[in-house]
């Protein structure tokens, strides 16, 4: 019995690497990461060189009453946190499809349809709290983009964007200053607690703001060097993204295009709404 375990936790225990005679990084042999149990494999995207370590299995995020949705200016913010992300929004007179855009076992944000800067349809996200993803190596979302013919989107920030890329959907990771419920007015100056995939993301529209719908899944390394902070600032050797790994706040996806991942989009005609289907880490 005592042979058993202690065989069981040198299994455990095991440093994926990988062995003699071709066993790339161990594959198969049980491990540890962050009190998670998983198993030796390659972590390295597609085609990238071999990082052994070990790989916990699927978690999936639910698609539930807890997804949050932010409609408004990209320049107003609440002033203080609240544990009531409903209320606090809609005090702040947007709107918040939390709960109405459910259906289906998917979230669904549908843009508003304003010509003004006050109607952009900015973030949605899910509050994670108590989640690690210190063992996994990468996200997976697969998301919906419905639109009726014609339908065309702007993402301008008047006066502050020359950059002319399309329309985008992208991963996000939060952590707020101080950690707990976001704070919008800390979030609007920042640099430390909000964080964007940079090579991994959905094309939605072209140059000129044409929707493209499609079904498309996205898969996003968690390796620092493929996310960005707010002001544009690299990831890697970050101690504030590594604490979002570690304990991230949110994890969701924020509509963007030009310069700015996260100022959000409006319709200028026709209809489009956002739903996300899966959302997932490993």
């Amino acid at each position: 019995m005592l042979t058993f375990i202690f065989f069981l936790s040198s299994l455990f225990a095991q440093t994926c690497t990988s062995l003699p005679g071709g066993r790339v990084c161990s594959a198969g042999i049980p491990c540890i990461t962050d009190g998670q149990q998983g198993q030796c494999a390659n972590l390295a995207a597609p085609g990238g060189q071999i990082s052994c370590g070990c790989a916990v299995p699927q978690q999936v995020i639910p698609l539930d009453e807890n997804w949050i949705a932010l409609f408004g200016s990209s320049a107003v913010w609440a002033t203080s946190p609240s544990t009531n992300y409903e209320a606090q929004i809609t005090a702040l007179g947007y709107a918040n499809s939390a709960d109405d855009s459910l259906f289906n076992s998917s979230v669904a944000l549908t843009i508003p349809i304003d010509t003004s800067t006050q109607g952009y349809a900015g973030y949605v996200w899910r509050p994670v709290q108590g989640v690690s993803l210190s063992g996994a190596s990468h996200l997976t979302a697969t998301l919906q983009i419905a639109a009726s013919s014609g339908a065309v989107v702007a993402w301008d920030t008047p006066g502050n964007d020359e950059c002319k890329e399309p329309a985008t959907i992208r991963p996000f990771l939060s952590n707020p200053p101080g950690g707990g419920v976001p704070n919008w007015m800390v979030w609007a100056t920042d640099g430390t607690g909000r964080w964007w995939s940079d090579t991994a993301f959905v094309v939605a529209s072209d140059d000129a703001g044409n929707v493209i719908p499609q079904t498309a899944t996205v898969t996003v390394s968690l390796d620092p060097s493929q996310w960005s902070g707010v002001y544009g600032q690299s990831a890697v050797g970050d101690p504030y993204f590594a604490q979002v790994i570690a304990s991230p706040a949110d994890v969701g996806f924020t509509l963007g295009g030009g310069c700015f991942y996260g100022h959000g989009w409006r319709t200028v005609t026709g209809s489009v709404t956002v739903s996300v289907l899966a959302l997932s880490y490993q």
